[in-house]
């Protein structure tokens, strides 16, 4: 028997793929036990996720940390966080002298941890349980992002000697130094034609890069069948460094292997919904809308709004399902009123989302660009239109709206800030961020999804489709099997 102790941050995306990792490595090593560290606040939302899939129980613990009555908040995430790690940190003496989760588990030999906390608790594993135990930071993202975000540079020397020379620092702070040394992504303070802008990076702190660099590995939620001049490129920066690196494939519930129209929709009234839907306009012929558990575009409301409204006007239908079931989601009630009552469309909050990808009526994804929405997505062969926000959003809506088989449409009218400028994917385009232009982009795109370009990528997410299935069975399986034994 060998032990894996991993160390998750409350933030749903980071948590429910590495629950199916979890699962996944229990079936792949009979011999493995898991115990998993998480704040109070997400221990039941895990274990109704984890009730849904198969596995051995008494192999997988949960040890809840932290005050169970804190209210989550965007200004109460440090705190959170915290809490996560000092919990965490106290357990560690049980850990050494086995007595959690169950007295007959060996002490473990490897720490998983959220790359969000690796940082202040990797020096004290290695003081407990000595230089052999391997500490592997959890990263629940593609490969394009671990290459952007994880850089082999030494960001923080090159800003301390660029702020050391008067003449190169021109009036900046190290702090804002370094901010523009991460952004460049290039071991200097200046962007470069290669490299045009990592969005997203200044939200990667600098000790989250040191605790990737410094770790004996790192899990990457990627797989080469997907992005494979990503993961090539990933094994071998790692393999340069003396590292190791697991692309592990997406990881998705087990159901949502099935084919598409096997699964059920359990709320009645999106199913009454969808089923309208699919006897009026066809199978695949309604457009799912999500962005995800926690982010929304709170900053655009006005272009959220105008997207709704532009479906509602449309002359060809494209019956729509907006799902508002993250914490920042919201829509006036007037709106969501002339939505529910028009036939067209659908505004409800938290929905199964694999339920309604796998129902046989969605053809398209309207989303954030997340890496788990992709996943889900793309496992089930349904092209996407991305509307980033944030983090490594940007990054995703690049590589699937990009080179000769892409499987989304990138909207650029929504950008605001320093993203109004030209893009090296439409040169031509001019970006502006009004609402006009962003009504004119929804119709544009709404119609292509309905021509020769939805066409192709639809038959490109079907491929795609196709081999992560094989993939799951093949390279994905004996990478997590790897993992499992590390």
């Amino acid at each position: 028997m060998h032990h894996i102790v991993t160390l998750l941050v409350p933030a749903w995306g980071h948590t429910v793929p590495y629950l199916y990792l979890a699962t996944r490595m229990l079936e792949v090593d009979p011999d493995l036990v898991i115990t998993l560290v998480q704040h109070q606040l997400v221990v039941r939302q895990m274990e109704a996720e984890l009730a849904t899939c198969s596995y051995d129980t008494s192999r997988l613990k949960i040890i809840g940390v932290g005050d169970p009555a804190m209210e989550v908040s965007v200004q109460s995430a440090g705190l959170v966080i915290s809490q996560v790690v000092a919990g965490f940190l106290a357990l560690l003496p049980s850990f050494v002298a086995p007595a959690a989760p169950a007295p007959d588990w060996p002490a473990p030999k490897a720490f998983h941890l959220d790359f969000f906390v690796g940082s202040p608790c990797i020096e004290q594993l290695r003081q407990s349980f000595g230089p052999d135990v391997k500490v592997i930071a959890w990263f629940s993202c593609g490969a394009i992002s671990t290459l952007a975000f994880f850089t082999n540079h030494d960001n923080e020397n090159i800003a301390t000697e660029i702020f050391q020379d008067e003449t190169r620092r021109r009036g900046r702070s190290l702090d804002e130094i370094l901010g523009d040394v991460r952004s460049a992504g290039n071991g200097t303070d200046e962007i470069s034609g290669l490299i045009v802008k990592h969005p997203g990076i200044g939200r990667i702190s600098l000790n989250t890069q040191k605790f990737v660099r410094s770790a004996d590995a790192i899990i990457v939620v990627a797989s080469s069948s997907l992005e494979p001049d990503g993961v090539l490129q990933n094994r071998d920066s790692y393999h340069k460094q003396g590292n190791s690196i697991f692309h592990v494939g997406p990881q998705v519930h087990e159901a949502c292997w099935n084919p598409s129209g096997t699964n059920k929709v359990s709320d009645e009234r999106l199913a009454s919904f969808l089923k309208t839907a699919v006897e009026k306009h066809g199978l695949k012929s309604v457009l799912y809308m999500s962005f995800g558990s926690l982010l929304f575009p709170i900053t655009t409301p006005h272009l959220v709004h105008a997207l709704v409204e532009t479906l509602l006007d449309l002359e060809q239908p494209f019956p729509f399902v907006f799902a508002l079931g993250g914490k920042m989601a919201s829509l006036p009630p007037e709106l969501v009123e002339k939505v529910n009552s028009s036939g067209k469309g659908l505004v409800c909050g938290w929905v199964a989302q694999r339920e309604v990808l796998q129902s046989g009526a969605v053809g398209w994804f309207l989303s954030h660009g997340g890496w788990n929405s992709v996943s889900e997505s793309l496992s089930q062969g349904i092209p996407l239109i991305v509307w980033p926000v944030t983090a490594e959003q940007p990054l995703n809506a690049a590589l699937l709206s990009s080179g000769p088989h892409p499987v989304a449409f990138e909207l650029f009218q929504i950008r605001t800030g320093t993203a109004l400028a030209p893009t090296l994917r439409a040169p031509t385009l001019k970006i502006t961020g009004t609402e006009a232009d962003a009504v004119r982009e929804f119709k544009d795109v709404f119609e292509r999804t309905r021509g020769t370009d939805g066409m192709k990528m639809r038959e490109a997410a079907e491929a795609i489709a196709r081999e992560l299935r094989a993939s799951r069975e093949g390279e994905d399986r004996s990478e997590v099997a790897r993992l499992a034994a590390f």
